[in-house]
């Protein structure tokens, strides 16, 4: 029994140190998307501006952010993770991490509201990432000893709330 939860810990230890990079891999995209490079989908490749200007919005909105293809294919994972092992405080903080940096993928098709700014709060990804941080709330209530596990979780709600808390709306 000892040496099968050193083994599951082992395994969960590098899937922690997967998702980190994981979580690089979405910064690194983020920072190249932000200064208008373009993922050409035939050859797979990220392109950087020579002269760092912002590339073409309509182009840049048309495109699917290069990450996206990586996050389909570790989500499932990723889901189970957080299903099955949040009571880890590697794993939860790791997944946390990887919630952030998710945050700042744009995939919605976003439409002006009435204040001129852009409603994400429709994005499919937005809602897997909440979807999965209310998992981990209620894996972590239920587990004893894991209190020091929320601050992770409140540090993507915080995101959240500075990234998308205008476009939510109060039901009356």
């Amino acid at each position: 029994n000892s040496h099968q939860n050193l083994f599951l810990s082992s395994v969960l230890v590098t899937a922690s140190e997967e998702i980190r990079l994981l979580s690089s891999m979405i910064k690194t995209f983020n920072r190249v998307m932000a200064v208008g490079g373009n993922y050409c989908e035939d050859t797979g490749l990220l392109q950087v501006p020579q002269n760092n200007a912002m590339a073409d919005e309509t182009m840049a909105s048309s495109m699917e952010h290069p990450s996206m293809a990586i996050f389909r294919r570790a989500w499932p994972c990723l889901s189970h993770l957080a299903q099955k092992y949040a009571m880890y405080d590697f794993v939860t903080n790791a997944l946390c991490e990887f919630l952030i940096e998710s945050l700042s993928i744009n995939t919605a098709k976003t439409t002006p509201n009435h204040n001129h700014q852009t409603n994400a709060t429709s994005s499919p990804l937005l809602r897997e990432l909440s979807d999965t941080a209310v998992t981990l709330i209620s894996i972590i209530t239920k587990t004893p000893d894991t209190t020091c596990l929320f601050a992770p979780i409140f540090q993507f709600i915080t995101h959240v709330i500075e990234k998308h808390g205008t476009d939510a709306e109060i039901a009356p």
